[in-house]
């Protein structure tokens, strides 16, 4: 997926249809969270990532290393079936497969003019 700035030169259909695909899956991993069994990954993911510059969704804990960050937020957005894209019988979840692993990559680099 582009970056976010990118989102100026595609067709306004498939704009729309990409910030719906973001926000729902950030939601979905929002709401995974709150959830007892998102627990257990969250505090893995605080125990092997700690010093980090990225944050789990729905949480206001420490930050921590990207890699650990991925790992729980697409953990979160599949934890409950909520996530981008799915349908009935498709057993496919894209939302949750493709954008944790792509968010922390923001923090990592050296911030740009062009926004």
């Amino acid at each position: 997926m582009p970056p976010l700035s990118a989102t100026r030169t595609c067709p306004r259909r498939s704009c729309s249809r990409r910030k719906e695909c973001i926000i729902d899956t950030i939601a979905a991993g929002i709401c995974g969270s709150a959830l007892p069994w998102s627990r257990i990954v969250i505090d893995y993911a605080e125990r092997t990532g700690p010093g980090g510059k990225c944050h789990i969704l729905g949480r206001g804990g420490p930050a921590v290393q990207a890699p650990a960050a991925a790992l729980a937020n697409g953990a979160l957005a599949h934890a409950f079936e909520l996530d981008s894209l799915t349908r009935p019988g498709a057993g496919a979840h894209p939302g949750a497969t493709v954008l944790p692993p792509l968010s922390p990559s923001p923090r990592k680099r050296a911030p740009t003019a062009a926004v």
